[in-house]
């Protein structure tokens, strides 16, 4: 399991662009754990993830960042005059698995072109936030084999 730390470097260092906003990379971290669950392996980070009012998010990822060298946490506006905040890395390249980064390769290859509400409906529609109360804690092993034995993963 990498840290938190390490799996934010590298989608920070690996997004096309600077425009990844806190939640962004936040919801980018809780599909890549969701997609290992899927998988039968361990989460990639270990984040114990909250289903709170703007679906799976924790208050870790802008800690760690606003904790540790190399990241950067800058407040701009989006293009509809929103505030928002904006996540840079610029440290060392961080260490990952190659399975944890192809993981998270696939993520970012999927969401990367997407406008931010296309992005949300697919967060909003993974099983994990379909199935359980606001204020949860999203168990991502359990609920991947809830999903599975469901048979709507077919």
């Amino acid at each position: 399991m990498a840290t938190l730390k390490d799996a934010m470097a590298y989608v920070c260092s690996s997004y096309p662009g600077s425009d990844l906003s806190k939640a962004k990379l936040a919801k980018i971290l809780y599909l890549a754990d969701w997609k290992a669950a899927l998988s039968g392996r361990d989460q990639i980070t270990p984040v114990q993830w909250k289903f709170n009012h703007y679906g799976p998010y924790v208050t870790d990822v802008v800690d760690t960042a606003r904790d540790n060298d190399g990241f950067s946490l800058v407040n701009d506006w989006t293009a509809f005059g929103n505030r928002r905040t904006v996540v840079r890395y610029a440290g060392e390249r961080p260490e990952l698995s190659q399975d944890e980064r192809d993981t998270i390769d696939g993520i970012i290859q999927r969401v990367a072109s997407m406008s931010f509400d296309a992005f949300l409906k697919l967060v909003y529609s993974t099983y994990p936030v379909v199935v359980s109360d606001r204020g949860s804690v999203l168990d991502l092993r359990r609920l991947a084999g809830d999903y599975q034995r469901s048979g709507l993963s077919s």
